[in-house]
């Protein structure tokens, strides 16, 4: 649960908030009336609307205070949503005291009641670990389980690549397959992509190029997935990966490796720098190349050293002077 936070410390043994004043917030008319109605209300539904209120959209500590204290309430009356947020509250990683102990405490509650979302949430916590928890991929694939027999499709994710890598449970690319298609059928991204990877490299089901390509190229369509367009400009470059095209075409590829370079994508940016370094699917352009090597090599990628080495014994100090101006302008472009 992401908010706004002014959140230093809160402790459970705080029963009232001496500085609770509205009188500096800059609330609208609903807000106002929102937190209002909770005063004095011993009403879950009522507690739960003016915490959201006071959590998100306060800038003073001792209202956002206020907002946990009514959370709290709703929460013990047996408030579903409350009991969540509270574990949302302990877990959320962006408070100073994050305490997966407490938040397991609350997520525990919420199963009570058969919550999906409490359920995936144990087993991101056991999966992750932290903040007083240790990992323990068995007890996250158990609670995962329990999410994804609700309808969870994150939960049917996670337990896709439990599967695929044997994380908690024995390796079974067929299982992970399963999963993986579950969640892609409700529409999740990621999934689809999984199952466009089994598709191409023949894991847990029989290889279907065609198949591959199109959930890859959907995936793409629909949603601008990064891992999509990187398989995509791949299967148009390579004749050597596997469902690869029989003739390649670099203009197809470029433009898939230019998608996933803009949004963050390390191996892309360093495909950029050899497409214009070699003229494939774009005009060769030596600043350019260099620009794009940059950007790899400052991500990390093993390669792009040589590349930039190699790039510049054919450039002139003019040109890898632009070349470097290019990398500031590019880094401000790209995710």
């Amino acid at each position: 649960m992401k908010r706004i936070l002014v959140i230093l410390l809160y402790a459970c043994a705080v029963n009232t908030v001496q500085a609770f004043d509205l009188s500096m917030e800059s609330y609208d008319k609903q807000q106002l009336q929102t937190v209002n109605a909770a005063k004095n209300s011993t009403d879950p539904i009522a507690l739960y609307a003016a915490a959201n209120v006071l959590w998100y959209d306060s800038d003073f500590q001792e209202n956002v205070e206020q907002g946990t204290l009514y959370m709290e309430q709703a929460a013990n009356a047996g408030f579903l949503q409350a009991i969540e947020a509270m574990g949302e509250f302990y877990y959320e990683d962006s408070l100073v005291d994050a305490d997966n102990k407490k938040a397991i405490q609350w997520f525990e509650k919420s199963t009570v009641k058969n919550s999906a979302h409490g359920y995936y949430s144990l087993g991101t916590i056991y999966y992750e670990g932290g903040a007083g928890v240790d990992v323990d991929y068995k007890k996250a694939f158990d609670y995962f389980i329990k999410s994804a027999e609700l309808g969870n499709d994150s939960a049917m994710y996670d337990l896709g690549f439990q599967y695929k890598l044997g994380e908690g449970v024995k390796q079974n690319n067929k299982k992970a397959f399963y999963w993986f298609k579950k969640s892609a059928d409700l529409g999740d991204a990621r999934s689809a992509y999984q199952v466009g990877y089994a598709y191409q490299f023949s894991k847990g089901v029989e290889q279907n190029c065609a198949e591959a390509i199109a959930i890859y190229q959907k995936t793409f369509d629909e949603d601008e997935y990064t891992r999509s367009a990187v398989a995509l400009a791949d299967i148009y470059y390579d004749n050597r990966v596997q469902c690869a095209v029989k003739r390649s075409d670099y203009k197809k590829s470029f433009s898939f490796y230019k998608s996933a370079a803009y949004n963050g994508n390390t191996y892309s940016k360093y495909q950029l720098g050899y497409a214009y370094r070699n003229g494939h699917g774009v005009y060769s352009d030596f600043v350019q190349s260099l620009a794009w090597y940059s950007l790899a090599d400052e991500d990390g990628y093993q390669e792009a050293a040589n590349a930039i080495r190699e790039v510049k014994t054919n450039m002139s100090s003019e040109q890898i002077a632009k070349a470097g101006e290019l990398k500031v302008e590019l880094a401000e472009e790209v995710y």
